[in-house]
């Protein structure tokens, strides 16, 4: 029998220019049941474009509950020096994209989400606190 297709999820995310932001991505099987992500990887990567050849920055990974499939991508503050924006107000978002893969336990790559960035500027973050 055939193996079905993989469907990557798109999940975008909205962020502000300097702030740490945090989400959490749940892996599950193509039955809905979550997968256990013992002895896995992950690395995500944020650019202009998915053919850019310049990561503008990474996300750090964490694996929050293998058992159950659940992982945190946490975007520095810091990297957001290393965001161009070209919005003048808040609701002038400029937008990368982004996606995050996972190598298995038996070395196997796959993509487990991906979608668009979207950023917006700030007007204290320059400043800092």
């Amino acid at each position: 029998m055939a193996k079905g297709k993989f469907v990557t999820p798109q999940l975008d995310i909205n962020i502000n220019k300097g702030d740490d932001t945090f989400f959490q991505v749940n892996i599950t099987g193509e039955d809905g049941q979550p997968v256990d992500i013992t002895g896995c990887l992950f690395k995500c990567k944020v650019k202009e474009s998915a053919t850019s050849s310049n990561t503008i920055f990474e996300g750090k990974t964490t694996i929050i509950d293998a058992s159950k499939g659940i992982i945190e991508i946490h975007f520095l503050n810091a990297d957001g020096s290393k965001i161009n924006i070209d919005g003048e107000n808040f609701s002038e978002l400029t937008q990368y994209t982004y996606d995050i893969i996972m190598k298995d336990k038996n070395g196997y790559i796959t993509r487990i989400a991906n979608g668009y960035v979207f950023v917006s500027p700030s007007v204290t973050w320059e400043e800092g606190i």
